[in-house]
């Protein structure tokens, strides 16, 4: 009995490691799309707290501060700002060819199409964060915060989106994830 469930076990962890354990490289398929899948709509929608609003009250746009974005990054890293201020700028004007852009695939611009819709309204007000990937090299992850307003709920929400943007070999910044 003691063996049939140790196996058991060693099995379920086995299993949950496969799935969890994406370890591609930045040619090949991107690392775990955190959840989100095409057509779905991202945990941020979900919020009990989310405002009632009129859309007439509600104006999007874009009030990072980007030069100062730049304080926290060298020189090389730069780039990536462009990358994500194409991909923020995207989802306010809703030009869904900009917003897939700066995906590192197609697939996975199909995954993160959950944040994308006519029915949202996009403000972004800060960027909360900026950290080096101690675990992946040349991956930034930037943390933008601001609020969502979506039309079939005439609700306000915040918005906390971290973007995983990464160089490949070829010195090119991707969009690896959005969570």
């Amino acid at each position: 009995m003691l063996k049939s469930i140790a196996l058991t076990a060693l099995l379920t962890s086995f299993i949950l490691l496969t799935a969890c354990g994406d370890t591609n490289s930045p040619t090949e398929e991107p690392p775990n799309t955190t959840n989100t899948t095409q057509n779905s709509v991202p945990d941020t929608a979900k919020n009990p707290d989310a405002k009632t609003e009129s859309s007439t009250k509600f104006n999007s746009g874009n009030d990072i501060d980007f030069k100062e974005a730049e304080s926290s990054l060298t020189e090389d890293e730069f780039p990536l700002l462009d990358v994500l201020k194409l991909n923020l700028e995207g989802l306010i004007e809703h030009d869904h060819d900009q917003y897939r852009s700066g995906f590192v695939t197609e697939k996975l611009a199909e995954a993160m199409e959950g944040y994308y819709s006519e029915e949202f309204q996009y403000h972004f007000s800060a960027i909360e964060s900026i950290e080096k990937s101690e675990s992946i090299q040349n991956q930034v992850h930037v943390t933008v915060l601001g609020e969502r307003f979506d039309k079939n709920t005439n609700t306000i929400e915040e918005v906390k989106m971290m973007y995983a943007i990464r160089m490949n070999n070829e010195g090119m910044w991707s969009i690896y994830t959005i969570d």
